[in-house]
């Protein structure tokens, strides 16, 4: 199936200490393969297929990992300072 892929997996940890004003979140994300251009079989006059001449597979793509950083300092009552890193991987 077009833009399906078989598995996700999401995993998120953090961290928060309100006195101090600090927090830190980490956040690992995974997707499985999926396909991102469908294929086609194809006649060699380009009519639609009868007894396939012609074939352009799938495009697949690989399984993407990532890994995403939040920190963040509350300065006073109205600033904070927050830092995001991401695609760690």
């Amino acid at each position: 199936m077009f833009l399906q892929s078989p598995y996700v997996a999401n995993l998120s940890l953090g961290f928060d200490h309100p006195d101090a004003g600090v927090s830190l979140t980490a956040s690992y994300n995974v997707v499985g393969p999926r396909i991102v251009e469908v294929g086609i079989l194809q006649d060699a006059d380009g009519s639609s297929p009868t007894t396939a001449r012609s074939v352009t597979p799938n495009v697949i793509e690989r399984p993407f990992h990532s890994l995403d950083v939040v920190g963040g300092y509350e300065v006073s009552d109205h600033w904070r300072l927050t830092l995001t890193v991401r695609n760690l991987l």
